[in-house]
């Protein structure tokens, strides 16, 4: 979360994920949703995060530093470069 803007990652069956995105997208606290990364997955790469939030730093270097020492290492290469560059970009 940017103060303007949530990067959320998803993970869960197709057909709760489904149903979750629906629920989402007719929220009306939530506007120009997109999927960015729409692939299967043989395991969960955050089994212990449930609404876990990253605190980005004020500093890029520190940023990125404390942001790859929270990204689980089996979160793929496309949904890491993405998450990077929000925090980077934010």
């Amino acid at each position: 979360y940017t103060g303007r803007n949530f990067l959320q990652l998803l993970e869960g069956p197709q057909s709760e994920l489904l149903r979750l995105m629906v629920a989402i997208g007719l929220d009306p606290r939530h506007s120009g949703m997109l999927t960015l990364v729409n692939e299967p997955i043989d395991a969960r790469s955050c089994p212990q995060w449930s609404m876990h939030a990253l605190r980005l730093r004020d500093d890029p270097d520190q940023r990125r530093a404390s942001l790859m020492a929270e990204l689980p290492s089996g979160l793929s290469l496309q949904a890491r470069q993405i998450v990077e560059s929000f925090a980077l970009l934010n």
